[in-house]
């Protein structure tokens, strides 16, 4: 059977370069039965099955056996070839080894590192050099007397200097001359792997060479054998090449230790023992300075001491001096401060023997009222049970009790007591003045009761001696509650510009004047219950007198009446309706007043202990609380005198700016 190849394939070219089978691979099979034959333990590659027809078989049997022959010879050749290759390899590593961790590069790498260390000492030794140099600078300031020794010590100094500098030239010699050395090595080892690489690319082009004749099958003992040889002379070569490099190498690497060493010892000897013989006897000498100048600075500190000691005796005799002034200063304080707290203490003691005396009057007066109300109430019950037709009254009754209250004088008393308070500022305090105002404003409202009683009656008495003298009754008792009225305003006046020092006061201020609105809208309601009882009572006298006419009156007058009474109390009622809404509307706004008060006192319960007090600043006097709702303002300055306006309720919000009286 004919194979046709387009190429030859070459295995041990391919292993050896390590590239890809190259050729075509094996035909497929035509015909026939494939028979496998055994190959040795040794081969690396299946054989490919023959293909034989089943005619001719002892020509397959040479064929294969020679197939065989040339199998085992190829796979033997190709052994031995991969084992001069991984000899060459393993060579050529030892030798990069080699070149790498060389010894000449261990020596240099000591080099560096003994420079470094000599650099290290270099900069402790200019260290050194400038602390000398400190402290001879301390030295002349300290005397001017040395400035001979401290010439000489620059001069010393500059010799070191110029050591130094010498040893540095000397040192950047030694570097220089290791510089050349570590070139003409780099150069060494670079030829050296150039020739390597020659060597190697020899070899390889040997083996190319020489697998390229290991194809024809008839060559191929030959051919090892002078591969064989071949290699063997060449790794003959490598090693003498080896040896002699080796041998340059320790050569050099000696004479360059030797000559390192010898240098370096001399060099740095000499200049090491120079610098410490300058060295001691400019440290002998500072020494001896420095023990003269301890002496001096002790002596001076003894002096100092002395010096020091005096001045704390002068000092101690001194605070015994000021400490008995202070406790002179602490008794005259002490005193001082009992006089003014008995001062301050009288003045509070006369201040509420003050307000005790005038509400005990104000009490005189309400008793003295009050029993005259009743005498006259009765004297008007006991007359007007009178069957006379012309009703009297015993007015010498009252006449004598008026004569005996003097009501009068005693209100213009209090009239100019209160003058006098509102033109002193500490006269009275602000829970004494509203204590007096409240008082007050019960007497008037008493009294406003009872002239609106008594004017009802008098109204129903007829036109005589007694109606006169009823009304002039009720004249005395006007002009007394407009006595009352001034005494009431001179008093507000006084509560209105005083300014509140704390939070009671200011509380306390609060109240009074929430108690004066919610006074005023019960007498606004008391009021306009009366006026519409007394609608009623008229409408039903109207309608009775209406009912007990005679039957000549036409019926059209008694409707006409209703009508006419209707029309005349309709707009009172709305009058009272509205009245009633604004009522509500105010009773809101006090509720919100109430809170923003309330808030207020607790944000000023919680400020801190060392903040102002409340009202401290005497310019303004005023403070003014507002809401969405409702709207707050007490309002006294300092320089304001006179009555201030009524509270308005508009528009769901109050005002408060003066006490209402």
């Amino acid at each position: 059977m004919s194979r046709k190849n387009n190429e030859r394939r070459d295995t041990v070219k391919d292993i050896i370069l390590g590239l890809d089978p190259s050729g075509s691979g094996p035909r497929e099979p035509r015909g026939g039965y494939a028979k496998h034959t055994p190959t040795s333990r040794n081969s690396e590659r299946r054989i490919q099955p023959i293909i034989v027809e089943g005619t001719d078989t002892s020509a397959i049997n040479r064929l294969q056996d020679r197939l065989h022959s040339l199998q085992r010879q190829q796979n033997e050749l190709l052994s031995a070839e991969t084992q001069a290759r991984r000899k060459l390899e393993k060579d050529y590593e030892d030798l990069k080894r080699k070149v790498r961790s060389n010894d000449l590069t261990r020596e240099i790498d000591g080099l560096k590192r003994q420079l470094g260390n000599l650099e290290s000492k270099v900069n402790s030794l200019s260290q050194d050099v400038s602390m000398t140099k400190l402290v001879t600078d301390r030295l002349t300031k300290s005397d001017s007397q040395r400035s001979d020794e401290l010439n000489r010590y620059s001069e010393n100094h500059n010799r070191v200097s110029s050591q130094l500098n010498e040893l540095s030239e000397q040192l950047n010699r030694l570097k220089k001359s290791l510089d050349e050395e570590i070139e003409e090595r780099n150069a060494a080892t670079r030829s050296y792997a150039d020739n390597m690489k020659s060597i190697r690319d020899d070899i390889l082009q040997d083996l190319n060479n020489k697998t390229s004749g290991i194809v024809n099958r008839s060559v191929k003992d030959r051919d090892l054998e002078e591969l064989r040889t071949e290699t063997m002379l060449l790794n003959e070569k490598l090693q003498r090449r080896l040896n002699d490099v080796e041998k340059r190498l320790n050569a050099n690497e000696t004479k360059v230790k030797e000559n390192v060493r010898h240098e370096r010892r001399n060099s740095v000897e000499s200049g090491m023992k120079q610098q410490l013989k300058a060295q001691q006897e400019d440290f002998e000498k500072l020494e001896s300075k420095t023990k003269n100048d301890l002496k001096e600075c002790l002596k001076e500190l003894h002096q100092l001491k002395i010096v020091v000691e005096e001045e704390k005796q002068a000092s101690d005799e001194r605070v015994k001096a000021l400490e008995k002034n202070l406790a002179g200063l602490k008794k005259r304080l002490k005193s001082e401060n009992d006089k003014i707290n008995s001062v301050l203490t009288a003045d509070i003691n006369s201040r509420k023997l003050h307000e005790n005396g005038m509400l005990a009057k104000m009490d005189f007066m309400e008793e003295q009222l009050k029993a005259h109300f009743n005498s006259v109430t009765k004297s008007m019950e006991n007359n007007s049970k009178k069957a006379h037709p012309e009703q009297t009254f015993d007015y010498d009754s009252v006449n004598y009790l008026f004569a005996k209250i003097c009501v009068i004088l005693v209100w213009r008393m209090i009239r100019r007591e209160m003058e006098s308070i509102a033109a002193d500022k500490n006269k009275l305090s602000i829970e004494g003045l509203l204590k007096l105002e409240e008082k007050m404003r019960k007497i008037n409202q008493d009294t406003n009761r009872f002239n609106n009683v008594l004017r009802k009656k008098i109204n129903k008495l007829s036109e005589n001696e007694n109606g006169v003298r009823m009304k002039q009754e009720l004249d005395k008792l006007i002009e007394l509650q407009r006595e009352f009225e001034e005494s009431q305003r001179y008093l507000a006046d006084k509560i209105e510009h005083q300014i509140p020092q704390n939070l009671n006061e200011l509380s306390a201020k609060t109240n009074h004047i929430k108690q004066q609105l919610n006074e005023r809208i019960d007498r606004v309601e008391e009021d306009n219950a009366n006026t519409l009882k007394e609608l009623h009572e008229v409408k039903t006298a109207s309608r009775n007198n209406s009912a007990g006419n005679t039957a000549t009156e036409k019926p059209i007058s008694k409707g006409a009446c209703e009508n006419t009474i209707d029309f005349k109390l309709q707009p009172l009622e709305e009058d009272f309706e509205k009245y009633k809404i604004a009522v509500k509307k105010l009773a809101e706004s006090l509720t919100t007043v109430k809170n923003v008060l309330e808030k207020r006192i607790e944000n000023e319960l919680r400020k801190p202990a060392n903040s102002k007090p409340f009202g401290s600043s005497g310019s303004s006097g005023q403070v003014r609380l507002s809401e969405s709702s409702g709207q707050v303002g007490l309002s006294a300055p300092s320089g304001q005198v006179g009555p201030q306006p009524r509270p308005t309720a508009t528009n769901n919000k109050v005002q408060v700016l003066n006490p209402i009286t």
